[in-house]
């Protein structure tokens, strides 16, 4: 048998881009010998984001990449998990993160290279100046976007606005953020008695954090791209409660990337809706309600999955207006409504690509779905029984443990995620620290 050293360049990138070998082991690879480390250079890399993971391994992927960004262009994929700050949990805590000098400098650059500099309306920071605090790992996604210009799929899962989750008191609040600025010994003192109102000083401490979308969505600039967006093929976007900053005016610019053909979203809010009413723009035919979608692009999105949208009927006939090219479509637990007005949309607007059988719409509360008969286009399911049943949950479906499922407790927080090791130290270890070898 031929020693692994004499096989192909192309036999030994199939057998690293298994599944089974994880970025660890890619790492330790690269370290081996020159030739394994010419080849590890050419696996695509499929790789889990973090956000707020206490061992902090998003910032050390952009500081290995601001070295070496050159390695941003084997990403093939990104999936987030989310792991933000627990109330009276400190394992969870991630502690701030600091650049050096050097490294600030070259994330500024990049950062007025693509329009991250600027102030969002409605955000307390800018993005380049929530990067360089440290605190939020999730503003480090549109700057890893940057480098990863081979980027097929990004599915960014059940998403956790808040830094701390869930709801905490200010005491919690101060006794987090001392604790992650390395102030542990002042914590004791406040818990003994220093005279501050608890209220204020929590603002203070937190008020420069605090934003109310992700940081994605800040950076969705249909004329400026980052790289990462601009070579898209598939996106995905979960929610856990409520709609956890997922505008709905991104819905559009996801759908309209240039080379999107397929998403899956979740908990999307009404068109224009901004908790509970909606933004209106000035048309040819007076007062329009402002959805994001311009009037007459098309997007080139094949394969569509929506659940738990609040969406109505116009709703849907906008977004289908969208589209020409849709393969398949699937809502499930949409609104109780003209179910048959809804396939009969797409059907139009996609004539030469989509076909009935693959049209799936479900209604909400329903154990037996109250869905389009593709057959009589007629409803199956009745009102009674609907009546009955509760909503059912589908964003802890068993079929997609990706937004919740074994594993995670009330919070997201996954406990039995242990990168495939059990030692601490190579946990903390980066993950993709390809060194150069000798």
């Amino acid at each position: 048998m031929a020693p692994i050293l004499a096989f192909p360049t192309e036999i030994l990138i199939q057998i690293f881009s298994n599944k089974c070998i994880t970025n660890p082991d890619l790492s330790s690879c690269a370290q081996t010998c020159k030739l394994f480390n010419e080849v590890v250079s050419q696996v695509k890399i499929n790789y889990t984001f973090k956000v707020d993971h206490p061992y902090r391994t998003p910032w050390k992927l952009i500081r290995t990449l601001l070295q070496k960004p050159q390695l941003g262009n084997q990403f093939q994929s990104i999936k987030v998990k989310w792991y933000r700050r627990v109330p009276r949990r400190p394992d969870t805590w991630a502690r701030e993160w600091h650049w050096t000098n050097e490294e600030a400098n070259k994330i500024k650059v990049i950062c007025e290279e693509w329009d991250m500099m600027k102030k969002i309306r409605g955000q307390n920071s800018t993005l380049c100046n929530t990067i360089l605090r440290g605190w939020d790992s999730e503003a480090l996604i549109p700057l890893l976007l940057s480098f990863t210009s081979s980027l097929k799929s990004l599915d960014y899962g059940r998403t956790m606005l808040g830094l701390v989750t869930p709801n905490h008191s200010a005491k919690d609040g101060i006794e987090i953020a001392l604790y992650c600025a390395g102030k542990e010994n002042k914590v004791s003192r406040w818990f003994h008695g220093i005279s501050l109102n608890e209220e204020a000083y929590f603002r203070k401490l937190w008020e420069i954090h605090e934003h109310n979308v992700l940081w994605l969505y800040t950076v969705l600039n249909p004329d400026k791209l980052l790289p990462g967006l601009a070579s898209l093929r598939h996106f995905a976007h979960g929610s856990r409660v409520g709609y956890d900053g997922w505008p709905d005016s991104s819905f559009a610019s996801i759908m309209l990337l240039p080379r999107i053909e397929s998403m899956k979203i979740y908990n999307c809010p009404r068109l224009g809706d901004i908790g509970g009413w909606f933004r209106y723009t000035r048309g040819p035919g007076g007062r329009e309600r402002d959805t994001g979608f311009p009037v007459g692009k098309k997007s080139s999105i094949k394969r569509l999955e929506m659940i738990n949208c609040e969406f109505d009927l116009e709703d849907y006939k906008i977004i289908a207006e969208c589209t020409g090219s849709l393969q398949s479509f699937s809502s499930t637990g949409c609104y109780r409504g003209d179910l048959e007005g809804i396939a009969e949309s797409f059907l139009k607007c996609n004539k030469e690509t989509l076909v009935e059988d693959q049209i799936s719409i479900t209604a909400r509360h329903s154990s037996v779905p109250k869905s389009w008969d593709r057959d009589d286009h007629s409803y199956l399911g009745s009102d009674e029984e609907e009546e009955e049943e509760e909503e059912e949950d589908l964003s802890t479906s068993e079929d997609d443990d990706d937004y919740g499922g074994p594993g995670e407790d009330d919070y997201g927080y996954d406990y039995s995620d242990n990168d495939g090791t059990s030692d601490e130290g190579q946990r903390e270890r980066f993950e993709l620290q390809l060194a150069d070898a000798s």
